[in-house]
């Protein structure tokens, strides 16, 4: 198997969802009395999802080992191991979770985990779990996706104009990290050009229903001449760096255009 297939990946992270699908329940609530399935314990709940985790995990493995380990602490680890971008220490096997006799999504968190992430409170177990449905899935609604990347951006430089055009979206279940550092990588390497960014980021779906294209623009209006210093040759370091961050995450490719003093990142997603 090629070790970048970010349609495989998509699909394999999509078939969690599936209501015939244990994992589902990691991230949904135990729909008690409703007909939906109810578990007896937690501990005969996590054997289950480990039956189920271990048919896919391999293969997950060779396409994106960093989402084994995220999904792994969350689900199976019981020494409080870190996971995702916000350094979370809670999970499915905590032992302070297995406690409850109820449906555990409405755990309340001992006080050491508790944390306010993004101006909300993690104080319950469904809080957990929401943060790590970010970790497996960009934003649900145009509005979430452009909020997520006018963060990204932010957080990389304060001098900027953002533009979001023709944004056409739906949910993308990918290793957000992923999309997360690939983007930080590119407006800090256009930093190096210009340090008044003008990003635009505009979203098409293609004749295929299953896939969404989000193309990146950095523009460089007073340095144009410098924008040949753009080295995104195969070779090339920055090249190497979000290659591996976008590695089965999305199919990706660059276009200098020195004339026009702009850098284009296409990104193309699957849905499944």
């Amino acid at each position: 198997m090629k070790k970048h297939n970010p349609k495989h990946l998509s699909q394999i992270l999509s078939s969690f969802s599936k209501n015939n699908n244990i994992i589902k329940y990691t991230t949904h609530n135990w729909d008690f009395g409703s007909g939906e399935r109810t578990f007896n314990t937690i501990e005969e709940f996590t054997e289950e999802v480990k039956a189920e985790w271990l048919k896919h995990s391999s293969i997950i493995n060779q396409l994106r080992p960093s989402l084994v380990k995220k999904y792994e602490a969350f689900l199976f680890d019981t020494n409080h191991t870190k996971w995702g971008r916000w350094g979370i220490e809670f999970g499915w096997s905590s032992n302070e979770l297995k406690e409850e006799d109820r449906d555990p999504h409405y755990k309340v968190l001992p006080q050491k985990y508790r944390r306010v992430i993004n101006n909300r409170s993690m104080d319950r177990f469904k809080d957990v779990i929401e943060l790590f449905k970010q970790e497996i899935a960009l934003p649900y609604t145009a509005r979430e996706f452009r909020i997520l990347t006018r963060e990204i951006i932010k957080g990389v430089t304060k001098n900027y104009k953002i533009k979001f055009e023709n944004i056409e979206y739906e949910q993308i279940e990918t290793d957000v990290e992923g999309y997360v550092n690939g983007l930080k990588l590119m407006v800090g390497n256009f930093q190096k050009v210009s340090e008044e960014a003008e990003v635009e980021i505009e979203t098409k779906k293609t004749n295929n229903p299953g896939e969404i294209e989000i193309y990146l623009s950095l523009k460089a209006e007073k340095n144009k001449k410098q924008i040949k210093d753009h080295n995104y040759d195969e070779t090339s370091k920055i090249y190497k760096e979000i290659k591996r961050e976008l590695t089965s995450v999305c199919d990706w490719e660059v276009e200098v255009n020195e004339e026009l003093g702009q850098v284009t990142h296409k990104m193309k997603f699957y849905r499944y």
